[in-house]
């Protein structure tokens, strides 16, 4: 889905579709309040997955709200199937105690945030406009077979883009740079990182200073990359380079 088209869907809220697909009829009443409160007034739902798959093919829907427990069908194979029904939809899924591997695995089949229950108005809101910007993870990450080390390139990655606004800044003051930005989505990809790590802060802190001393042994500049590349031709044995 195009951004502008993400953006539409939270800018006119009253034009908006939400589906709540949940077996709670407490909880289903609770998310209905708080999306109402937020400005939703079309808000339909099913109390499980097979009969919320029905309610996509029946009609459009901008955004769906689903309970990340399996019901009468597995929780991931819904997200699977109903993101093929609606692509352009806005899936987010709902636990009061997730696993972070289950919370993955939603993003990875098409999930583009989640709820963490008990909720307050703000915070599904919130949830909302970061789903509708932009999903928490690039495909690279999502399929990465060494989770920790990709979440590590995109901490070491956003380091990178700060650090170099900073240094333009510093050499001329009087430039144009978004530092406010960089920061956030710095912070943003540490805060990610560490909740999604496979192997908890100290493996998610080796591979960031593995990264680092990789990219360390790197030129920085194209006249040093030439060098090297110049260096490494001249190692070259002669029956190699014919």
């Amino acid at each position: 889905m195009q951004l502008a088209q993400t953006n539409q869907i939270l800018t006119n809220r009253a034009k908006s579709s939400v589906l709540v697909v949940c077996g709670d009829k407490l909880l289903t009443g609770n998310l209905r309040q708080v999306l109402t409160n937020l400005g939703f007034s079309t808000i339909s739902s099913a109390p499980n997955h097979i009969l919320g798959l029905d309610r996509l093919m029946q009609r459009k829907f901008d955004i769906i709200l689903f309970q990340a427990s399996s019901s009468n069908m597995p929780s991931e194979q819904f997200v699977k199937q109903a993101t093929k029904v609606s692509p352009g939809a806005i899936f987010v899924s709902i636990s009061s105690n997730p696993r972070i591997d289950d919370i993955f695995s939603m993003l990875r089949y098409g999930a583009r945030g989640f709820i963490c229950l008990p909720m307050s108005v703000e915070q599904v809101e919130q949830v909302l406009v970061d789903a509708a910007h932009s999903p928490p993870f690039s495909q690279a990450i999502l399929e990465a077979s060494d989770r920790d080390k990709a979440l590590a390139i995109m901490v070491v990655n956003n380091l990178y883009r700060l650090t170099e606004t900073m240094r333009y800044l510093r050499n001329f003051p009087n430039g144009i740079a978004n530092t406010s930005r960089h920061r956030s989505s710095f912070s943003d990809s540490v805060n990610l990182a560490r909740m999604f790590s496979q192997g908890g802060d100290s493996a998610l802190r080796d591979k960031i200073c593995e990264e680092c001393c990789l990219r360390a042994e790197r030129p920085s500049t194209r006249l040093g990359q030439t060098r090297l590349k110049l260096k490494e031709l001249r190692h070259v044995p002669e029956s190699a380079a014919a």
